[in-house]
């Protein structure tokens, strides 16, 4: 096995992301959301979980309706 390693993590997560893959897009959403491997950045969250939705990954879009529902990152918006 490897050394568990957030920050490793979330780096493959961004290169997988940034790659346009909606499972990494989500992931790295998820770093910025809690602050794993990243430092905490709610808008940052957001913008994963937005990119990750509009390629129809259904997590990713539940992550986003949560992050509108509760203000996580955005206004709250419980038509968004």
């Amino acid at each position: 096995g490897v050394t568990q390693s957030l920050t490793q993590a979330a780096e493959w997560y961004h290169k997988s992301a940034e790659n346009g893959f909606p499972s990494g897009q989500n992931h790295l959403g998820q770093c910025y959301q809690y602050g794993r491997g990243v430092g905490l950045d709610l808008p940052q969250a957001v913008g994963w979980y937005t990119k990750s939705g509009e390629l129809g990954f259904a997590i990713a879009q539940n992550n986003l309706g949560m992050c509108y529902q509760y203000g996580w990152g955005v206004e709250v918006s419980l038509e968004q």
